[in-house]
């Protein structure tokens, strides 16, 4: 199993579990198998990444290796962002941490 960008989505693949989008609605059913027609779907409801099932599919940019130095950079411009958030909070935590990783990985092209 592995959550995967809706962008990175092939036909064939099988859900994991149930997708729903922001509302919480029902879009699609665990063990439903993509097709392009189901993909499009999920982009048009603004889902961005789902679980889907098998050992062989690869997690959404667990493969890019982002230079330490640019890290460095995009981390120190990110926490002056981030001065004043509370950074005890759990989410506010992640947002720091995931704005980090999706901007070093604009920068470096991947």
């Amino acid at each position: 199993m592995a959550k995967v960008k809706v962008s990175d989505l092939q036909s064939g693949w099988v859900l994991a579990e149930d997708v729903h989008d922001l509302n919480g609605r029902f879009l699609m059913g665990k063990d439903c198998e993509l097709t392009e027609k189901h993909i499009r779907a999920l982009r048009a409801w603004g889902v961005n990444s789902i679980q889907v099932s098998g050992d062989d599919i690869p997690e959404s940019g667990s493969a890019v290796e982002i230079p330490e130095d640019l890290l460095t950079a995009v981390q120190t411009e990110q926490e002056k962002r981030f001065a004043h958030a509370d950074m005890q909070d759990d989410f506010t935590k992640e947002l720091l941490h995931q704005s980090i990783l999706y901007i070093a990985r604009s920068r470096f092209g991947k």
